[in-house]
């Protein structure tokens, strides 16, 4: 979650009567189109995605888990074409359950990446935004006055994030 997407089509001039149109899900919904070289993106999305005028591209900023499915592009021209792309956005979260006075973290190495603390007995959730990239191995701790707990995860991000 939080990171920006690019699904990048095979095409390499698009001309200024060709079409392109962009759909998501088994509805196909429509989020943008090219059209006489005007971009239309869907006042849902407005913010988050950017279509690529010269190839078509689709950038999707801010990813969302619910940005998880079927993505389907056509382009129309002399030579009508269809691409199709399956999106997965996976959302890491460390928790822990009526912890008094815990503070959870998630680490890269000794770097503290982000920590939440609540003084009471209260469930903390503290997901993971790698904006940075700052590597695949990080660490959540789960830490009291009394005892911390440690818990490792070995990720495979790809951080320049292009489909």
């Amino acid at each position: 979650e939080g990171e920006t997407v690019t699904l990048k089509t095979n095409w390499t001039e698009i001309k200024t009567n060709d079409i392109i149109l962009w759909t998501f899900g088994t509805e196909g919904t429509r989020i943008a189109r090219l059209l006489n070289n005007e971009i239309f993106i869907d006042e849902k999305f407005r913010d988050r995605l950017q279509l690529n005028s010269l190839t078509g591209s689709l950038i999707i900023s801010n990813i969302r888990t619910t940005d998880t499915g079927l993505y389907k592009v056509v382009f129309i021209s002399k030579h009508n074409s269809i691409q199709h792309f399956s999106v997965t956005v996976y959302s890491v979260v460390c928790s822990v359950n009526n912890g008094y006075r815990v503070n959870l973290s998630w680490y890269n190495g000794s770097h503290q990446h982000s920590n939440i603390s609540d003084p009471d007995n209260s469930t903390l959730s503290l997901p993971l935004n790698d904006e940075h990239c700052y590597g695949s191995f990080y660490s959540c701790v789960a830490a009291n006055p009394i005892i911390n707990q440690t818990v490792q995860l070995n990720t495979t991000f790809n951080c320049t994030c292009t489909v």
